[in-house]
């Protein structure tokens, strides 16, 4: 996944869509 591509929410989530498929998860910032 190239980064660019990702949609990120005010609170470090993210999703990345391809297609019909989303893919989500939350930023290195989150884990923190």
């Amino acid at each position: 996944m190239d980064p660019k591509d990702l949609r990120f929410t005010k609170t470090h989530e993210w999703v990345h869509l391809d297609g019909d498929v989303a893919t989500i998860g939350i930023s290195r910032f989150a884990v923190d």
